[in-house]
């Protein structure tokens, strides 16, 4: 499929942008709609319902796996500050910081 407007696109497939990003999912009546992804690569995914070219609902991924779930977030909240690497690693013990895991240099100051 190469354009939603050049053909009659119902079913399932994938559109891809110029920018690479790309859409696979159902199509109706040249739209999306249905279930679909919207892929951005190396950034994340949208997994959600269209509805006549329009999502409806659904679910961002972020590329390192850390899912915005508008409903149920449950990161970097009051009770729980933990970044997503801390959160899938655990905590690094002190003197360790970024994320890299190196020890940062803190030369000349008060810490």
């Amino acid at each position: 499929m190469t354009s939603p407007g050049c053909c009659s696109c119902e079913g399932w497939g994938r559109y891809t942008f110029p920018n690479s990003h790309y859409y696979e999912g159902e199509f109706f009546n040249n739209q999306f709609h249905g279930k679909g992804t919207m892929v951005f690569p190396e950034t994340g995914r949208f997994e959600g319902w269209w509805e006549k070219g329009c999502c409806v609902k659904g679910t961002y991924m972020f590329g390192d796996g850390l899912k915005n779930d508008d409903q149920q977030w449950g990161y970097c909240t009051e009770s729980d500050r933990r970044l997503l690497s801390e959160i899938k690693e655990g905590l690094k013990p002190a003197g360790v910081h970024g994320v890299d895991g190196r020890a940062a240099a803190h030369e000349g100051a008060n810490v």
